[in-house]
């Protein structure tokens, strides 16, 4: 999985938790995302992010939105319009598997995420 035994041993112990960016093989080893079940809809981006293995300004980016503009919009300082709304919870339905390909990029010769 790359996940050194030191990583592990603290996320055993609740002293870290794995990065949301670097979490896919986890879940991908298992067959499902181990952590409880999302009830806020940061909790819901946040495992997005984790079964795709993405950053929250690829999220962002994928959305054609501000990183800034994403996180107000997801501790409340700021409102969402509806449009907004309506996309973000589209892409939240989306199965990774279809939402991954669009992530990847060509560094060279090798795909990158």
């Amino acid at each position: 999985m790359g996940v050194g035994t030191d990583s592990y041993a603290n996320w055993e112990k609740g002293k870290t938790e794995p990065v949301a960016a670097k979490f896919r093989p986890v879940v991908e080893f298992l067959g499902y995302d181990p952590t409880p079940g999302p009830k806020t809809l940061a909790e819901r981006l946040k495992a997005k992010r984790r079964a795709l293995g993405v950053t929250f300004s690829q999220i962002a980016r994928h959305l054609g939105w501000d990183p800034g503009s994403l996180s107000r919009y997801l501790n409340g300082t700021r409102r969402i319009p509806p449009a907004r709304a309506a996309s973000l919870e589209a892409f939240l339905n989306l199965k990774w598997q279809i939402l991954l390909p669009s992530f990847r990029y060509l560094d060279g010769d090798k795909w990158r995420f």
